[in-house]
């Protein structure tokens, strides 16, 4: 039955159910995300889904779908009110953005667009049409505060301003500084070039972002800006700040006046030049343009400007630059070979003789027939050559040309097994000079750099292996020029995503391809080579543990948010729970706080998700042991989100149990983050959240100590009361034993300790006091348990009073010497009172034992003392604070009287 199904334990539903199965009947979210798959595998009438099936998705279960059929389910979700959390609602939007054509926004459900990229919208025509679906989203989805938040309320703000700008001109105001600068320069960029032309004393606004401007606007504004600023330019450095943010429109001519001026200028600059200005600047103009910047240059090779520069000049002039690419430099060979004779070469070509190739220099084999060297040249013979140029005839800087011209003429089957081969016999290159090495590494990379043999992975991995080898002579420059120049540069290239990946261990593909250059890698280089359409199927296929090993290696981990994105696509929860026990294994609990922060993100929501299909068994190792490093740093988006407030009470239990046994080593301010997580969870309904007199599992009244444990020390009276829908549930709890020893160990305040008192006594008026916590204790003053209490009862109460509510404070060392202790309160003060009220006679043990709680003598009671008593005593009543004059008098009488000197 329908009214049943919740209750099905979600491990019951991991079969093959059908949409008829499932369809009429109202699931929970983690029940719904077992069947899902098996579901959509079912049925592709997205339409019919039900929003209790619809609840269900997730990533894993529709990794199959191709885009189309993707699409269709995501619109069939629209309107029909079906609940989504932000990682459901993230994976949406990543798949439907992937296909580089956004599907009509007006067709998706709201909630999906507030995970697009809304600087996209921001200036565009239908700017208005997006904010106002956003508008109807359920905007809580968003952690307040977040990023993703605030760049949706900066991006509707901007196409609100778009609109009032463009009425503000058709009411006939003025574009001058001031308006600029209320304008911005996103939303001046959606002004036409007519309007833009009416604007005066532009460069007086200050810097304004004009990225998503058009080429000719930006040429226009620029125009505006030097005329203005035209008079500056003989302080080119001052000048270039006051231009910079106009300088995408700059001419080349104006471009190298600063590349002669040296004004190094940023990438983030450089990259929104227009590039058919930079394409007229040589080389040395873009040195002297970028300064200090220039190394940026090889993480901007996918850029715009750099892309069309390297394309209109010649291979020697980009590789100035420390780029690939370029044009041909076809007259680099003849000029080589013009004063070259290598007949004798090619007539030993002819019929190979392996012990005469050492009598020829780089130069002859690089001006040798093409021909002859292809047919000629068998592996073995092209190895030994090889070995003559790292021998008797090492290589130096300036064979770098020759070197280079000679391997272009090879067959590459043959130069593939020759350096195979090479590699093999060269495993120690210590005796091998550094400038012969670099003078490889610089012709191979010419080779592979090239459009043929950005196809041939086998070659690349065989130039690797042999540099590998020489890995631990190489300068760190060196091996860092190796690793992202050559290999990143390849495997990067954008037009082969994922270039030589054979379908097989993330791990592996990373140590066939980079040998021992991959422990200079980071995680974000790593991840750079996977597109994020590809994470989830690469990672099904990484064996956990050879993943955890990459992970936990010093030095790897550089991005925390690709970190956690990195867990989050670990699954199933038994290859997460591998990779975590040797992650922590390889760590050993040595990993800076932020790192902590990022894996309880990644690691969380999996566990959480899991928890309807793991025993306790299971559920023990993760909270105790797996999640152990982390649990101090869980979060409030974690511990408040759906996910979280959705798990069962057992659950619930055991997590609360886990953090509980933490608590004394927490921050405040953490302890304060965990109990408002936990707060939320048990405010739910119906109160008492995970109390059933009826069920056997969760009758118990143990309910303060099962779920809330030492956080009930941040408990206020209203959230107290909150739990409850009134006082009578509240007192089925309270004389619980497990409760009540709960109390020995809580610091509550006084307003929650007084009320949990007085509906203590309201069933039970006549508790034993000498069982209460001592954390009641102190309130019991104010009730009438005294009253039954012998004098021996009374002091021994008076002892834990002193003891446990403040009573005996110590004296305050400071910089400037000992304070004097503060003085008792006026609730104290009522307390002592209380306490010798109950005392008739009072002995020198008696007022020893009182302590602190004789404050609350009277006048009248200390005359009823006999002097000697008082004299015998006064060690003790020495040290009670807050005697007042009439008390203090009353004591020196008697003292007096009884020959006190």
């Amino acid at each position: 039955p329908s009214v049943l199904a919740k209750e099905v334990p979600p491990v019951l539903l991991n079969s093959n159910l059908s949409l008829s199965d499932v369809n009429d009947k109202q699931w929970a979210p983690s029940q719904a995300a077992v069947f899902f798959e098996n579901v959509v595998r079912s049925s592709n009438n997205f339409k019919e889904f039900s929003p209790s099936v619809l609840q269900g998705f997730s990533c894993g279960a529709v990794k199959e779908l191709n885009f189309t059929a993707f699409l269709q389910l995501v619109q069939a979700m629209k309107g029909k009110g079906a609940k989504f959390d932000e990682s459901q609602l993230r994976c949406m939007s990543a798949r439907l953005t992937s296909n580089r054509t956004t599907p009509a926004i007006e067709t998706l459900p709201v909630d999906v667009l507030l995970f697009f990229n809304s600087a996209q919208f921001r200036s565009s025509f239908n700017c208005q049409t997006f904010f106002k679906l956003v508008g109807k989203s359920n905007i809580d989805v968003l952690r307040k505060g977040s990023r993703r938040r605030r760049n949706l309320l900066y991006d509707a703000m901007t196409c609100l301003i778009k609109s009032i700008v463009r009425r503000y001109l058709q009411l006939g105001g003025d574009l001058n500084a001031v308006s600029l600068k209320s304008i911005g320069g996103a939303s001046l960029c959606t002004l036409d070039e007519q309007q833009l032309l009416t604007i005066s004393n532009l460069t007086d606004a200050g810097s304004l972002d004009l990225s998503t401007c058009t080429q000719s606007k930006k040429d226009l504004l620029y125009q505006l800006a030097f005329s203005a600023l035209r008079s500056q330019q003989s302080d080119p450095i001052p000048y270039f700040q006051l231009i910079k943010a106009y300088i995408g429109g700059a001419a080349a001519d104006d471009l190298k006046f600063l590349a002669n001026n040296s004004i190094n200028m940023d990438f983030d600059t450089f990259r929104g030049l227009n590039p058919e200005e930079v394409r007229k600047l040589t080389s040395q103009d873009l040195m002297n343009l970028l300064g200090i910047y220039l190394r940026d240059l090889q993480r901007g090779v996918n850029e715009t400007v750099v892309v069309v520069w390297v394309a209109s000049h010649t291979e020697s002039e980009v590789r100035r630059l420390g780029l690939t690419g370029g044009i041909p430099d076809n007259s680099s060979e003849t000029t080589l070979c013009r004063a070259v004779n290598s007949s004798t070469l090619n007539n030993l070509l002819l019929s190979v003789n392996k012990t005469q190739l050492c009598n020829f220099n780089i130069k002859d084999y690089a001006c040798a027939r093409t021909d002859l060297l292809r047919s000629g040249l068998s592996s073995d013979a092209l190895t030994s050559i090889f070995q003559c140029f790292v021998g008797p005839k090492a290589l130096n800087r300036s064979d770098e040309l020759a070197l280079t011209t000679f391997v272009q003429k090879l067959n590459r089957s043959t130069l593939n097994e020759a350096l195979d081969i090479f590699n093999n016999k060269t495993l120690n290159t210590s005796s091998i000079p550094l400038m012969t090495k670099i003078t490889f590494v610089n012709a191979l990379w010419e080779i592979v750099k090239t459009n043929e043999n950005l196809t041939d992975p086998d070659f690349l991995r065989k130039c690797t292996k042999g540099l590998s080898n020489g890995f631990s002579d190489m300068p760190r420059g060196t091996r860092e020029t190796v690793l992202r120049i050559w290999i990143l540069g390849y495997l990067n290239a954008s037009e082969f995503p994922l270039r030589c990946y054979e379908n097989n261990s993330f791990v592996l593909y990373v140590d066939v391809n980079f040998q021992r250059f991959g422990e200079l890698l980071t995680l974000s280089e790593a991840f750079s080579l996977l597109p994020s359409n590809r994470v989830a199927e690469v990672l099904d296929v990484t064996d956990p543990s050879d993943l955890a090993g990459a992970l936990s290696r010093p030095g790897f981990i550089n991005d925390n948010n690709i970190l956690t994105a990195v867990l989050l696509h670990i699954q199933p929860i038994q290859n997460l729970a591998t990779f975590v026990d040797e992650f922590n294994r390889q760590t050993q609990d040595n990993l800076p706080a932020a790192n902590r922060v990022a894996i309880i993100e990644g690691l969380w929501p999996q566990f959480i998700n899991s928890l309807p299909v793991l025993n306790d068994t299971e559920k023990n190792a993760w909270l105790n042991v797996r999640l152990s490093p982390y649990l101090p740093f869980i979060t409030t988006r974690l511990l408040f989100s759906n996910n979280t407030l959705r798990v069962g009470c057992l659950s619930y239990r055991k997590i609360v149990r886990t953090l509980s046994a933490r608590y004394r080593s927490l921050t405040s301010n953490k302890q304060k983050e965990i109990y408002n997580g936990i707060k939320a969870y048990l405010q739910q309904g119906p109160k008492p959240k995970c109390y059933d007199v009826n069920d056997p599992v969760l009758n118990s009244t143990a309910w303060f100590a099962q779920y809330l444990g030492l956080y009930m020390n941040q408990i206020s009276l209203s959230d107290l009361q909150s739990f409850f829908d009134n006082e009578t549930q509240l007192q089925e709890f309270l004389v619980d034993p497990e409760n009540l020893a709960l109390l020995e160990n809580l610091t509550l305040s006084t307003e929650v300790s007084k009320f949990y008192l007085q509906l203590l006594l309201a069933n039970n008026p006549n508790v034993n006091v000498s069982r209460l916590p001592n954390s009641l204790v102190c309130f019991i003053t104010d009730t009438d348990l005294l009253q039954s209490l012998d004098t021996q009862q009374v002091l021994s109460i008076a002892a834990v009073i002193n003891r446990v509510c403040g009573l005996n404070v110590l004296p305050n060392t400071t910089s400037n010497g000992t304070a004097p202790a503060e003085d008792p309160t006026d609730e104290q003060l009522r307390s002592s009172i209380a306490i010798v009220s109950k005392i008739d006679n009072f002995t020198v043990s008696t007022l020893n034992t009182l302590g602190q709680t004789a404050v609350g003598l009277s006048v009248s009671q200390v005359g009823n003392i006999d002097g000697e008593t008082l004299q015998n005593a006064l060690p003790s009543l020495g040290k009670v604070r807050g005697w007042n004059v009439g008390q203090a008098n009353a004591i020196v009488i008697r003292l007096l009287r009884n020959g006190f000197q």
